[in-house]
């Protein structure tokens, strides 16, 4: 039963993230993607960037800022709903 009332937050993402694509799609057509690409720069070499950066200043970093990790927001969750998590 707990399951049920806690929000699963990966569902709740993908669920949004298809939706974006699904709205993206219709707003830009392949064949217009495909044509705008052939005029589009080429893109950054993500290992060369990060052998460079390494050979520069001896670190290679992938780093990924986020405002609030899920964990955190269901902690929020938690405070606010107290009685759903009794």
């Amino acid at each position: 039963m707990r399951e049920q009332l806690m929000p699963n937050v990966l569902d709740d993402t993908v669920a949004h993230k298809l939706t974006e694509v699904a709205v993206a799609k219709q707003r830009r057509r392949a064949g217009v993607l495909a044509s705008e690409l052939v005029s589009a720069p080429s893109v950054r070499d993500f290992a060369a960037a990060l052998r460079s950066s390494f050979e520069r200043m001896g670190i290679g970093m992938i780093a990924e800022v986020k405002k609030v990790s899920p964990t955190a927001a269901m902690a929020e969750l938690r405070k606010s709903r107290p009685a759903l998590h009794g």
